[in-house]
């Protein structure tokens, strides 16, 4: 199941990441909007991950 929701989770950014970069085109940061919507979109991905990581490692400790 776990495999299945990475497919998942893959697909999801294959098409929302280029679809949020072409959006920034049209906006202030121009050619740099790319840039910073990946920027925003790791950033986001990592406060997500760091507290499933941590409670995933008090749970291998128990």
């Amino acid at each position: 199941m776990a495999g299945s929701y990475a497919t998942a989770a893959l697909n999801v950014g294959a098409a929302v990441g280029p679809f949020a970069a072409a959006a920034t085109f049209s906006t202030a940061a121009g050619n740099l909007g790319p840039l910073w919507a990946s920027g925003v979109l790791v950033a986001i991905a990592l406060l997500i991950a760091f507290p499933l990581l941590r409670h995933q490692a008090m749970r291998m400790r128990r």
